[in-house]
């Protein structure tokens, strides 16, 4: 596991002639020294002072990487902590190493803070050693320093070396904690899959109580137990003796109040699962599976805002460039969508940025948002609603150090995360599910009559870039924690509209994955074991299905192996094979209360390669394939094009309908996938699309469509 140490941040060094020469070099037990390989530099400049021992590097691109020299021998076991120091003139986002060959194997770490001061990083790296079979003769480091460009990173002091005494302890513990986390996935997966004596049949809750119906089967001493988000039920021997109720065998029906003081706050119940417990020698065991409410007392009863059609842009109208919002209405779009971050909304009673704070109770506790923040969400939710769009959201936490108040991330934020663009809430404990609790709770009161659907996370298949919370978690533990979110959400919001349905993010990586991620496809049958045990929800799919390669266009020729018509053998579902969301909506088993359950497309796009006008075409060509397939299946409820503009950040990929806000030509320019995307859905559908026949090898709409093999 990761044992990272990473300096406060202690001042900003725009002037990088404030930069600190002068500073003992941190102690080391014993070092293999290593080098950078200048030659590998990738978007961007070396320079290597002899003197100083320092390495300066100028970031010119957005994918800026640098590779070591490969080892010269076979490295000693014991040494296992890379460490380095380094300045920088601003902050990065995040970095990555590669442990190759093969250049396969990358584990991402947070971002770098700016600092004049030379700032200690170690890494252990002795699971990654055992896990790649890193560390002999010319194997090599790629360090890949994140997707932002114009900035000054220095590096010296760069070595592998043994662990000191502490971080052996450290170390051991980590060790521990990933066993741990194995042992919860193992109990979690049995616990889905089993049959319990008891059971629980129904869990209302009302303004001021939870009723709670069941059985407990058998003879011995039962209890009802109170199971709140951040308790693992599978893992306990001891319940909590406040969380226990006591029953008899038999049918039962127990009536509490809703509001419990647990752990110093007014704990609402709507949030917790309830199970029977069975005590034997002193022991507690599960008895039944636990059970989420089936039914909430509503405190908002809205209508369901349907799209008026299937077509959106993923953020249109929170972009600023002069025609943002004026897009909305040039592309005549029915499904909106934007995100909401908690760490980006929730601040500290300190904070003193734009806006100023506006104060609000949850639990019996104060916590505050961001007045600017709140203000641009109303902005963005009315410019959807003003035009009759059906309005959805991303739910989402920055890892560490891009929050408006860096101060809560201890409160929010996944207290494993290690890196990422995104990361997993804080749900380990009473602070961080009740901040998570209180903010979802002030979007429900705010805006719960207007969001209409709520996707979870950032395609958690794909946990340590969007999802983070440790590296290369057990599935089924990264699983357990993640339903817990769910719920969360679903059942704090459904008091503000009983319409409302959780999708789960996903990639396009289906029945398989690449890298340190799960099969999109045994997370969703995941999802349907729980409904089947903890009691059904309205859940469903929110799919990215890009192309296999991001960077071509042409995906109708090139996505076949990787995206076929086979539901159970597929790798990917891509833009090309459609087709199999819709055989995989139409088995009842995958049905909610009979109908099919909601599913968007809630990310993806083409590439064009450049702005010449056969790479726009090519895009433009794959937009058209892509809407005439997802606007004939009637399981898909709309798609979100992704990106509305190119964004340089984006590993230079050109995806959006716009190009990029500072081309040389054409600033915020249209592209002809503009075009097609606004034509798509109108009446003059028919003359723009049937020009890209040709483009994409058919000469008929009817050969894009295949049947599709289930098992």
């Amino acid at each position: 596991m990761v044992i990272a140490a990473v300096a406060t941040l202690m001042t900003s060094c725009d002037d990088k002639k404030s930069w600190v020469e002068v500073n003992p070099p941190i102690p080391v037990v014993k070092s293999n020294e290593i080098t950078f390989d200048e030659s590998t530099a990738h978007d961007m400049t070396v320079i290597y002072n002899n003197n100083t021992e320092v390495y300066t590097m100028a970031l010119t691109g957005t994918d800026p990487y640098i590779c070591t020299k490969g080892l010269i021998g076979t490295l000693p076991e014991e040494d296992c902590v890379l460490e380095f120091e380094y300045q920088l003139d601003k902050p990065l986002w995040a970095w990555s190493l590669y442990f190759a060959p093969p250049y396969e194997k990358e584990v991402q770490f947070e971002g770098l803070e700016s600092n004049v001061e030379w700032t200690p990083i170690t890494v252990n790296i002795s699971r990654y050693r055992e896990e790649f079979g890193w560390g002999g003769k010319g194997k090599l480091l790629r360090f890949d320093w994140g997707t932002e460009k114009d900035r000054t990173l220095r590096i010296r002091g760069l070595k592998i070396r043994e662990m000191t005494d502490e971080e052996k302890l450290e170390y051991d513990a980590e060790v521990a904690k990933m066993a741990a986390h194995q042992r919860l996935a193992d109990n979690f997966l049995k616990y889905l899959e089993g049959n319990y004596p008891s059971s629980i049949t129904n869990v209302e809750v009302t303004t001021d109580k939870v009723i709670i119906s069941g059985n407990a089967s058998g003879s011995g001493t039962f209890h009802l137990a109170d199971i709140t988000p951040y308790d693992n039920p599978t893992e306990e021997t001891t319940f909590p003796s406040n969380r226990l109720t006591a029953i008899n065998s038999g049918s039962f029906t127990v009536t509490v109040n809703r509001k419990v003081e647990y752990d110093g706050y007014e704990y609402d119940r709507l949030l917790s699962r309830w199970a029977v417990i069975k005590t034997e020698n002193g022991r507690d065991t599960l008895d039944s599976h636990a059970r989420y409410a089936d039914v909430v007392a509503p405190i908002k009863t809205p209508d369901y805002i349907e799209p008026t059609n299937k077509k959106g842009v993923l953020g249109l109208g929170t972009t600023t460039f002069p025609d943002g919002v004026k897009d909305i209405d040039y592309l005549g779009c029915g499904v909106g969508c934007f995100g909401l971050l908690i760490n980006e909304m929730l601040v500290s009673s300190s904070y003193s940025g734009q806006g100023g704070i506006e104060k609000f109770q949850y639990a019996g506790h104060d916590y505050y948002m961001s007045v600017a923040q709140k203000n641009e969400v109303s902005r963005i939710i009315n410019e959807y609603s003003s035009r009759d769009m059906q309005c959805n959201t991303y739910i989402q936490c920055y890892p560490k150090d891009y929050s408006r108040d860096t101060s809560m991330d201890p409160i929010v934020r996944h207290p494993d995360c290690i890196g990422g663009y995104q990361c997993a809430f804080n749900m380990t404990n009473a602070d961080g599910v009740n901040a998570y609790a209180a903010w979802m709770t002030f979007i429900g009161e705010n805006w719960g009559d207007k969001i209409m659907n709520y996707f979870i996370h950032n395609e958690v298949n794909a946990p340590e870039e969007w999802c983070n919370m440790g590296y290369n978690q057990p599935e089924a533990y990264f699983m357990d924690y993640y339903l817990k979110s769910v719920h969360l959400v679903y059942n704090i919001i459904r008091q503000y509209n009983q319409h409302i349905s959780t999708g789960i993010t996903l990639t396009h990586w289906w029945n398989r994955i690449e890298g340190n991620g799960y099969p999109g496809r045994l997370m969703v049958d995941q999802m349907k074991l729980a409904s089947k045990a903890e009691g059904d929800w309205n859940w469903g799919l929110s799919l990215h299905p890009y192309p296999s390669n991001l960077n071509e266009p042409s995906y109708w020729t090139r996505d076949g192996s990787k995206a076929t018509y086979n539901l159970a053998k597929t790798p990917m579902i891509t833009m090309n094979n459609l087709d199999v969301i819709q055989a995989w909506a139409d088995q009842e088993e995958n049905k909610y209360q009979g109908k099919y359950r909601v599913i968007y497309l809630t990310e993806q796009g083409t590439n064009s390669v450049s702005y010449s006008s056969a790479d726009q075409r090519s895009q433009a060509a794959g937009a058209v394939w892509f809407w005439r397939k997802l606007n004939h299946f009637d399981c898909i409820k709309g798609a979100l094009w992704h990106a509305h503009i190119d964004n340089r950040k984006e590993f230079g990929l050109r995806i959006g309908l716009r190009r990029y806000a500072d081309d040389e030509d054409q600033p915020s320019g249209r592209k002809q996938v503009w075009t097609v995307w606004r034509m798509a859905g109108t009446n003059r559908e028919d003359q723009v699309f049937n020009t890209y026949m040709n483009d994409l090898g058919i000469s008929s709409w009817d050969e894009i469509f295949r049947d599709v093999t289930i098992e």
